[in-house]
């Protein structure tokens, strides 16, 4: 067998050696991008989470001073009535707190359910946060 032969078949082994080499580098480089754009999904679900978890509580915070408010006027009606002589102006009062009453049970109502999205919300923001880091 010729030298050269010999030398250009061990060449060609490599090269093909090489190609396989190559062929899976390149799978690799896809299952790495694939991976990056599912971790990048990841975070960003899990920035979204977080955001609307915020956004809730934001929104309870904001119901809660309400609630508050409505309390604090509603204090002031009883303050009122009880230093009301008239009876025309205790009825009014009386209705006044009554109708406040329902607004704020309304509202208190509210609070909790959203009381109880926000913890939802909460939860489902730190389990997205877990699964980006497990990536």
């Amino acid at each position: 067998m010729h030298p050269d032969l010999a030398a250009l078949l061990e060449l060609q082994s490599k090269d093909l050696a090489l190609m396989e080499v190559d062929g899976r580098l390149e799978a690799l480089d896809r299952e790495l991008a694939a991976l990056d754009q599912a971790l990048a999904r990841a975070r960003e679900s899990a920035a979204a989470a977080r955001r609307a978890a915020q956004d809730a509580a934001r929104r309870r915070d904001e119901l809660e001073a309400k609630i508050q408010s409505y309390r604090t006027i509603q204090e002031r009606r009883r303050q009122r009535l009880d230093h009301t002589r008239n009876a025309k102006e205790a009825a009014a009062l009386m209705a006044e707190l009554d109708l406040a009453r329902s607004v704020l049970a309304k509202e208190e109502s509210e609070w909790f359910r959203l009381a109880d999205g926000v913890a939802s919300l909460e939860a489902q923001a730190v389990e997205a946060e877990r699964q980006a880091e497990e990536f």
